[in-house]
């Protein structure tokens, strides 16, 4: 797909700030190395078959947090009286001190 994007898409300029840059690393660094050093922990101590596992649900697990938050938001449940402004529970469930 990169050569189809590189001949259908216009070329940017991305603006290399320093702040960038470091972002770049940070993210480079904890998202990969991070996740490198914890699979091969987890390999070295764990059963194959339980390392397996565990990688393979973790992108089921992601998707699944994600539809949930979409349903959560498309149901607007969690975000309170939207017309009063109010958060928390309805006025009527407020039990006294």
């Amino acid at each position: 797909m990169t050569p189809i994007a590189l001949a259908i898409e216009p070329r940017s300029q991305v603006d290399w700030s320093p702040s960038l840059t470091l972002l770049l690393l940070y993210l480079g660094i904890a998202g990969t190395g991070v996740a490198c050093w914890a699979a091969a922990t987890a390999s070295r101590l764990l059963p194959a078959v339980t390392t397996s596992l565990g990688l393979l649900a973790t992108p089921t697990a992601a998707i699944a947090l994600v539809l949930g938050g979409v349903a959560i938001g498309a149901t607007d449940r969690g975000r309170g009286d939207r017309a009063s402004g109010l958060t928390g529970p309805a006025p009527s469930r407020i039990l006294p001190p």
